[in-house]
């Protein structure tokens, strides 16, 4: 039953982001990319840190509710080092969604849970 829920869960957040215009990832970028970058804790409560920045060239990132609503953003300056710690104490409990985009304009997605 959860495998169903969730896979029901990712067809919505898939369809959320269609409609709101995300630009498509070119598949064999996303996976690397995705495997090299780190975010954690995950789940967190006030604080999320994303590691390994500079090597994937990470120039924004935004977390968006579950129902697509851009709840946060910050973009990553050269200066910022390798690693960003983003503030989310103000953000509800929930499952959340956070979008990376790299200099080429290649995005990869990544679930947050927010306790």
């Amino acid at each position: 039953m959860k495998k169903i829920l969730r896979f029901i869960f990712f067809l919505a957040i898939t369809a959320t982001f269609a409609q709101n215009g995300t630009p498509p990832t070119d598949s064999l970028k996303k996976n690397t990319f995705a495997e090299d970058m780190y975010m954690s804790p995950n789940p967190a409560t006030n604080f999320v840190t994303f590691s390994n920045l500079q090597h994937m060239r990470v120039v924004q990132i935004d977390v968006f509710s579950a129902l697509g609503n851009l709840s946060k953003s910050a973009i990553v300056q050269n200066n910022t080092g390798n690693a960003l710690r983003m503030d989310i104490s103000n953000l509800k409990s929930g499952v959340y969604i956070v979008r990376f985009i790299d200099v080429s304009g290649i995005s990869t997605k990544r679930k947050l849970i927010v306790n």
